[in-house]
């Protein structure tokens, strides 16, 4: 069964964005790419005029991939909740450029129900340069924002092991220590280097090769299931990947010796650890300002006939300046 991509659509120039990474995932896996619209009393009239439009520009974004587009009577969460059960992932636009919360109910509602992977495109008006408002210009981290750590080991795994770094984070041996932007997380292995593009980047195009896939872990299923997501989105993309820990739950060391296996295996995409004290939604939103996309876990609160959803994860989705990838199996 071929599961297409599926992008909502409402006629904004944020949604728009969201087509365009909808598009570029597209591609990058041979999938179909659906395009949907869900007419309610209070939404756009022209529901054929966005979706056709929508299309076009899809279209001409990655040239030689298959789009249909679909128009369905509906409220948009309940509509993109339905396509979910057939899709390999659903993407809508986010949070706008001006704060504002551009179908912010929606992608906390496909978070918590949908029935496989949602990308949730914040301030997806940035790759649309032929708008009127144009793209932002990249908003990236002053030199006095970042923290410089001396080296540890070369290697994942040798070396000295983990070291107290004298502010309440641990350090561990997996590699050379990068600058990071401060918000009290200490950055592992890989070589981000100062060149941190951010929310700036173009999902396909232009890339800027030091902005990474940063990803959520904590050793439960769902973590292990992000970190293949994000793998897969790191390798395609040719960046690099973040794994990082928040919170104190867990310790960072029995977090990171659980990763180390894994990241040894999987050598073709440039992997680093990270661990910060700070709690779990101020840490990954505070990594997401660095990242070309942050990947989450569908943690909940219950898995029986009606789960909960999480409050951490909707708060993150919400409030990441980069796009949002919250997983599941389909």
């Amino acid at each position: 069964m071929d599961r297409p991509v599926v992008a909502g659509v409402d006629g904004s120039m944020a949604s728009l964005g969201a087509v365009r990474w909808a598009a570029d995932e597209a591609a990058r896996h041979g999938r179909t790419l659906r395009i949907v619209h869900a007419m309610s009393w209070e939404g756009h009239a022209d529901g054929q005029g966005i979706v056709l439009d929508a299309a076009d520009d899809a279209r001409a974004w990655q040239p030689g991939i298959s789009v249909e587009t679909v128009t369905v009577g509906g409220r948009p969460g309940r509509v993109l909740q339905e396509q979910s059960r057939s899709a390999s992932l659903v993407a809508i636009g986010g949070r706008t450029h001006d704060g504002g919360q551009l179908n912010s109910s929606v992608g906390a509602q496909l978070a918590a129900y949908a029935h496989c992977p949602i990308l949730v495109v914040n301030r997806g008006e940035r790759w649309i340069p032929e708008s009127a408002a144009g793209p932002p210009t990249p908003e990236l981290p002053e030199p006095s924002q970042f923290l410089s750590m001396p080296e540890l080991s070369p290697h994942f795994g040798s070396g000295a092991g983990h070291a107290a770094a004298g502010n309440g984070q641990t350090r561990y041996g997996l590699g050379p220590v990068s600058a990071v932007p401060r918000r009290g997380v200490r950055h592992v292995g890989g070589r981000p280097g100062p060149d941190l593009a951010g929310p700036g980047a173009d999902p396909m195009t232009a890339l800027p090769g030091a902005a990474p896939v940063v990803v959520g872990v904590d050793g439960s299923p769902s973590a292990w299931r992000a970190l293949e997501f994000a793998y897969d989105e790191a390798l395609s993309r040719h960046v690099p990947m973040v794994a990082l820990h928040a919170g104190r739950a867990r310790s960072h060391a029995a977090v990171h010796a659980e990763l180390t296996p894994w990241l040894r295996g999987h050598g073709d995409v440039d992997a680093s650890f990270a661990g910060s004290d700070e709690p779990v939604v101020e840490a990954l939103t505070g990594a997401a300002d660095s990242a070309l996309l942050l990947v989450l876990g569908a943690h909940r609160d219950s898995w029986f006939e009606n789960p909960r959803p999480n409050p951490r994860t909707q708060l993150i989705v919400h409030h990441a300046a980069s796009p949002v990838l919250v997983t599941r199996s389909v």
